[in-house]
């Protein structure tokens, strides 16, 4: 084995932490390469339960994809990485599906809207 993650949940059912770790070369030893903290909205995050729908960094807020978005039940409004938080601002539908979200952070820059685009939800 190469990678693993270790994930962290709160009693709604979303993902807190996340950390991840990879074999140093030459070794049996594994070392830790992202340590992630997830805070949330309290709305519906389409995304769960879907793993492979949105394999988007920007969403999952980790190196991965089919993190916590498709793990949790709620929308991921900030992701805090080695004492450093970014946040992730949203507009909803009536019926509380997230429409626009801005400030997502891709690689080294911010993306200045996502849109998001729903068939038969309820």
């Amino acid at each position: 084995m190469y990678r693993y993650e270790t994930y962290a949940y709160d009693v709604q059912g979303d993902v807190i932490a996340m950390v991840a770790y990879e074999r140093e070369a030459k070794s049996e030893r594994f070392l830790v390469v992202a340590d992630y903290a997830y805070f949330y909205d309290k709305l519906i995050n389409p995304f769960y339960g879907h793993p492979g729908i949105f394999d988007f960094m920007l969403y999952f807020g980790s190196a991965t994809a089919n993190n916590p978005a498709v793990f949790s039940k709620h929308n991921i409004i900030r992701r805090v990485s080695k004492g450093f938080g970014v946040d992730a601002n949203y507009s909803y539908t009536d019926t509380k599906y997230p429409l626009i979200a801005t400030s997502i952070p891709w690689e080294d820059t911010y993306l200045d809207a996502l849109w998001f685009e729903y068939l038969n939800c309820r």
